[in-house]
């Protein structure tokens, strides 16, 4: 399309004169379309611009908002369920309910709690047997269902629900089963205690040479199970649920394939 329309005018002689000049103009389809697909190209630009800022409004007011995540951790619901067998096991092995284990003493005359430092001595070795006699970090246990448990609580506890399956049932458990192995070098003290009722060796603590001495090193390494060890039988595939959530932002409908 032309910009510009040349014409020339000759009036030799004349005082005045008026010119009118008429301009046909046709539209050539070439150009029209150019002008079609410039508009088109404007428009979807200022879309694809608008729809960019309100997806990413979008996003960053989900991510203020947070994930609701329900329940506990895991790994947290898993502690608690060691601890409470654990206390119900000592319970059971030893016959007593914790009752006497009041070493610090409340009602002194500065105000202050305190130890009863002879008390807490007694109490202390007696603690310490209990934990490292048995390798707790390996105990196993087992949930039985409900209506092993009082009768008149069934309708509360078959109802109690975690969003952890396993915290469900050990909230629902109405008996568990739990097997907790002896540390080889503490067989005779446990069978001792079993007879006896009183932990072997009690009025002096094993040298750093002796097989009764727990190094406080592998008592640490233990609990935080990196005991290592060496594969006993055929190794099996275990279905673990879980209530992890992707946090991660254009998330694919499956998962992505690193392999």
């Amino acid at each position: 399309m032309k910009q510009e329309i040349p014409f020339a005018v000759m009036a030799p002689d004349l005082n005045s004169w008026a010119i009118t000049v008429e301009i046909e103009c046709r539209l050539i389809p070439e150009t029209y379309a150019k002008w079609q697909i410039s508009i088109f190209n404007a428009i979807m630009d200022a879309y694809n611009k608008q729809l960019a800022e309100y997806e990413e409004k979008l996003t960053t007011a989900k991510i203020q908002a947070g994930v609701n995540i329900l329940g506990n951790n895991p790994e947290t619901n898993r502690i608690i369920e060691r601890t409470e067998l654990k206390r119900g096991a000592i319970e059971l092995f030893t016959g007593q309910k914790f009752d006497t284990f009041d070493a610090m003493a409340d009602n002194v005359s500065e105000g202050y709690p305190q130890f009863n430092n002879r008390e807490a001595n007694a109490e202390g070795h007696y603690v310490k047997f209990m934990e490292q006699a048995f390798e707790w970090h390996n105990m196993v246990y087992l949930f039985y269902p409900y209506f092993w448990g009082r009768k008149r609580n069934w309708k509360v506890v078959k109802n109690h629900e975690d969003v952890d399956p396993l915290f469900t049932a050990f909230l629902q458990a109405g008996f568990a089963r739990v097997v907790v192995p002896v540390r080889p070098m503490f067989t005779e003290a446990v069978l001792h205690f079993v007879k006896s009722g009183q932990v072997w060796n009690g009025s002096e603590p094993p040298l750093i040479n002796d097989e009764l001495y727990l190094s406080i090193v592998n008592e640490i390494k233990e609990a935080q199970e990196k005991t290592g060890g060496d594969d006993v039988g055929e190794p099996w595939v275990v279905k673990v649920p879980t209530n992890l959530v992707m946090l991660q932002q254009d998330v694919p409908p499956t998962l992505p394939d690193f392999s």
